[in-house]
């Protein structure tokens, strides 16, 4: 089997607020997001990939060696990509006759003729409803993103898998001034630079420093953590069960939580079981709850229905192009829409909508032409450009979100 193919299926609204603006597959899980973990598995396989029809301009810029929700397909192996997979189970399955397979009753794989997989896109497809077929059906022990908050379940699970994998050719030179706990479990690439007086704890699980990082004096990591490529960590900043993605820039006290990459939250304040996406400013002092007065477990509203976490630590979900002002403090279980703007010194709504300004109490919501000449500056700041495809997609969320504010 030389075709696999990386679809996301109809429930991925679920992963609202950061699937508004990528793929299920672009979720940042560990080490690596799923598709990056795929495609270190199938490194000589031809991989193509389904998605929303707004999302076919991004995944064409980024991914031009792909063929994008193409209309011929051959016999192939469909993973979905919300699911966290390992090279173990997909060797187990690659070389299966046709099947089906589900994990918890969601289908996460399917082993497909050419004739099949055609019936299925002519059906609507693994965007629109799951494959229905006369194949055996098996099911697998894996790992699957119903929800933003099983990213944080799964971590220190999922960054052992990916390290047992791929493992880091960290340099394993002492740096003066630095405190290791369990050396054998953290991983620095070459060209860090960590200053005298940081903490690395790897005690309940890897620490992996990627190359181009700046770590401050006086900041503690408590494993298991990544920080990504180019990022930056302040001073005393206390880091514990977390992923930073790359060109982050962290500080305070972040506990069990993710950023997607190209974030700041520089300053003090906490932030606590939280998935964060990719351009968010949080303002100093700002911080969230993860966890209710009454030691319950948190319920969420997801797309119109109460979901019960199943966890008493539960704290904010944030889209792309978030800015917060000094101060802000999120309840538990806040859900913030891309490209808005906090400006409160009270809690805002539990949930707001993409493209809201809360100031003073009151929603409203954002000028796109102002958005977009303010998310243009900074990204430049960064070196990077907002792409047509990029404003595209910001406009399309941005005008089916103007009667939900």
């Amino acid at each position: 089997m030389k075709n696999i193919y990386i679809y996301e299926d109809s429930r991925v609204s679920d992963l609202d607020p950061l699937s508004l603006t990528r793929p299920a597959f672009e979720l940042r899980t560990g080490l690596f997001t799923n598709i990056e973990r795929i495609r270190n598995i199938f490194k000589e396989k031809t991989t193509s990939l389904f998605v929303r029809d707004q999302m076919v301009g991004i995944m064409v810029e980024k991914y031009a060696q792909m063929n994008i929700n193409p209309e011929k397909v051959e016999d192939a192996l469909w993973l979905n990509g919300a699911t966290i997979w390992d090279k173990d189970i997909l060797d187990q399955i690659i070389s299966k006759a046709q099947c089906l397979y589900y994990s918890g009753g969601i289908l996460v794989a399917a082993m497909l003729s050419a004739e099949a997989g055609l019936n299925w896109l002519n059906s609507g497809g693994p965007v629109d409803n799951d494959v229905d077929l006369d194949y055996p059906k098996v099911e697998l022990n894996v790992a699957v993103i119903h929800y933003l908050w099983d990213i944080i379940r799964y971590l220190p699970e999922t960054v052992k898998q990916d390290l047992d994998e791929d493992q880091p050719n960290g340099s394993k030179k002492e740096i003066e001034g630095v405190h290791y706990i369990n050396r054998d479990n953290i991983y620095i690439d070459e060209d860090v630079n960590i200053l005298p007086g940081v903490v690395l704890d790897a005690t309940a699980g890897p620490v992996i420093i990627k190359h181009g990082v700046s770590i401050n004096s006086f900041s503690l990591l408590k494993g298991p953590v990544v920080i990504g490529v180019n990022s930056i960590i302040a001073s005393h900043s206390r880091i514990n069960g977390s992923i930073i993605g790359p060109v982050c820039k962290v500080g305070g006290e972040v506990n069990q939580s993710v950023f997607q990459g190209w974030s700041n939250k520089v300053h003090n304040g906490h932030l606590g079981n939280a998935v964060i996406g990719e351009w968010v400013n949080f303002g100093a002092g700002s911080t969230n709850s993860n966890l209710k007065n009454t030691y319950q477990n948190i319920v969420m509203s997801i797309q119109g229905k109460q979901v019960d976490t199943h966890s008493l630590h539960v704290g904010s979900f944030v889209g792309d192009h978030c800015s917060f002002a000094i101060g802000t403090r999120l309840n538990t279980g806040t859900i913030i829409g891309p490209g808005s703007s906090i400006i409160s010194s009270e809690f805002p709504p539990k949930i707001v909508p993409p493209f809201t300004w809360f100031f003073n109490g009151k929603l409203r919501q954002t000028g796109f032409t102002k958005f977009l000449k303010t998310a243009e500056v900074i990204k430049k700041r960064r070196n990077q450009r907002l792409s047509e495809s990029e404003k595209i997609l910001l406009e399309y969320i941005y005008d089916s979100n103007k009667t939900k504010n």
